[in-house]
């Protein structure tokens, strides 16, 4: 399903083919290992050839996208401890976050997903939380651990075809 599609930027992961591109910030290609720090632009290739290339600047450490059944666009900033959100023209819609363990908080963010609900899903340290497309915070799960709900520092987050959570540790193994 095209519709929904996430790339992590983790540096310990691999680039996923999932038919949205992502290049480095010289236009050279694209890049499997960027790093945190020296990434500060996107450029995007829809999920159809008629979607142009579109650049996305000034993001602060990307650390993934996803891009909702509507067209919409969540970018997980890793150092901007926030969440931005733009339309299927590229247009900012809203930026979220902020540093902190609170709900609706991030401590360096690096897996965003968009269910078919067009709710936002953004692991942040040993948490998944949940927030509408307009970045309010509806719920949160998850601690630090290796039993269920528990997690060793999430850092991608993708949804399968039956709404199921998958979820990538740095640390944890998993």
């Amino acid at each position: 399903d095209d519709s929904r599609l996430c790339i992590p930027l983790c540096p310990s992961l691999p680039l996923l083919n999932t038919g949205v591109g992502l290049g480095n910030t010289s236009g050279s290609g694209t890049d499997s290992s960027p790093s945190h720090a020296a990434l500060s632009a996107i450029p995007i290739i829809g999920p159809s050839s008629d979607i142009p290339l579109k650049m996305i600047p000034d993001l602060d450490s990307p650390a993934q996208i996803a891009v909702g059944a509507n067209g919409e666009i969540a970018v997980a900033c890793f150092q901007g401890n926030s969440v931005l959100v733009f339309d299927k023209n590229y247009e900012p819609l809203v930026t979220f976050g902020g540093q902190g363990m609170a709900d609706g908080q991030f401590f360096c963010p690096s897996g965003v997903a968009i269910d078919q609900a067009n709710h936002i899903l953004v692991t942040s340290m040993h948490k998944i939380q949940k927030f509408t497309i307009n970045g309010k915070f509806i719920d949160g799960i998850g601690s630090f651990g290796k039993g269920e709900l528990q997690f060793n520092y999430p850092c991608g987050l993708a949804i399968g075809k039956e709404q199921r959570i998958y979820v990538v540790e740095m640390t944890g193994g998993r």
